[in-house]
């Protein structure tokens, strides 16, 4: 089932779940939502199980044009997610009709959005996951989502019978206020040295442990 049209990708855009396991052996890494949270939310929210694949965007979001009716939720850091140029509340699920634009605007807090949809993105599956990696280019077409891309999403069940873009919230679903998480701009990293620790010298170890890093518009999921 055709559901959206990609019409601007925003910056690093890509469809995620709960990643692939049992492939780090041969070099194959996991993957997956970086808000894991945020992902298993969404997906309940909109009535699918909590691995199901969504979109995850990172600072600046994509736009988006809606091809069938589907129920979406706004997950994870506050990108200012709107539906037909009006704001869309965040942790809520929402029925948007045909022809309805899907956009984002200015960050409010933290680093990446999330998408979910009823259904559940419909990638092939490779070695358990939906996941694109765009290192080895697995999962969609192995890279992140681009202009003019059409996404599928499995059959939901949900009517399309209603006329006119715009958007209603889907009875009661929505995450409570006190479990939304505080995203913020620093954060204190706890870090665990491994075995080879002594590989490095005792000042290299502590500017290592002292020093302050930032998130680039380069950053790529990689660590």
């Amino acid at each position: 089932m055709r559901a959206f049209e990609v019409m601007s990708p925003g910056a690093f855009t890509t469809v995620q779940d709960l990643g692939r396991y049992g492939y780090q052996k041969y070099g194959v890494s996991i993957c997956g939502a970086m808000d894991r949270f945020a992902l298993r939310v969404g997906n309940l929210l909109v009535g699918n199980e909590e691995g199901e694949a969504a979109i995850e965007a990172t600072v600046i979001g994509p736009k988006l044009k809606i091809l069938s009716r589907v129920r979406v939720a706004f997950t994870g850091a506050d990108l200012s997610p709107e539906v037909e140029g009006k704001p869309a509340p965040m942790w809520h699920a929402l029925d948007v009709a045909e022809g309805s634009v899907l956009s984002f605007g200015a960050a409010r807090s933290g680093c990446r959005a999330y998408l979910a949809v009823s259904g559940g993105i419909d990638f092939p599956v490779v070695m358990g996951s939906r996941s694109v990696h765009t290192r080895s280019n697995l999962g969609g077409s192995g890279r992140a989502l681009a202009k003019g891309d059409v996404i599928q999403i499995k059959e939901t069940g949900i009517s399309n019978q209603e006329s006119g873009p715009g958007v209603r919230e889907s009875g009661s679903r929505q995450l409570p206020e006190e479990f939304v998480p505080v995203y913020g701009r620093q954060w204190n990293v706890r870090v665990v040295l491994g075995p080879q620790d002594d590989y490095f010298t005792p000042k290299g170890v502590e500017t290592f442990l002292d020093g302050e890093y930032r998130i680039t518009p380069q950053a790529d999921r990689m660590g």
